[in-house]
């Protein structure tokens, strides 16, 4: 079931945040806009915001115990079908993992980044 950020995920999402070697100010995480995979324990999370009028997935992750193409693509489901919800078409989606980007290319269909800069690549998706 995926559901809203709560103030308790907090810990458990900085936790899965920093084993990916990611360090982030968990307040960017607005309550409105991140999503929790919880299936009576958190699996993952994603997180997005609004970019050049378009929303922007900025963090997808996955405890590495639940990674498996399977569940990439159901929170990757989930995400489209918020996206579709909220009345968008397009979705920028900023990567910096390599893992990912062969997620893009399998469950988003596409092949090439409009931007890549500093290792990060940022693509424009049909949701």
């Amino acid at each position: 079931m995926f559901r809203q950020l709560e103030a308790k995920d907090l810990p458990e999402l900085d936790q899965m945040l920093r084993e990916e070697g990611t360090i982030m100010e968990l307040k960017e995480m607005m309550p409105i806009n991140t999503y929790v995979w919880d299936d009576g324990f958190i699996k993952g999370f994603f997180h997005f915001r609004f970019e050049h009028s378009l929303p922007s997935l900025r963090h997808l992750c996955i405890k590495k115990e639940f990674r498996n193409i399977k569940n990439a693509a159901k929170i990757i489901d989930e995400w489209k079908r918020i996206i579709k919800s909220l009345g968008f078409k397009l979705s920028i989606v900023i990567i910096n993992k390599p893992y990912l980007q062969k997620l893009v290319e399998y469950k988003l269909k596409k092949k090439q980044p409009y931007e890549v800069r500093d290792n990060i690549a940022s693509y424009i998706v049909e949701v």
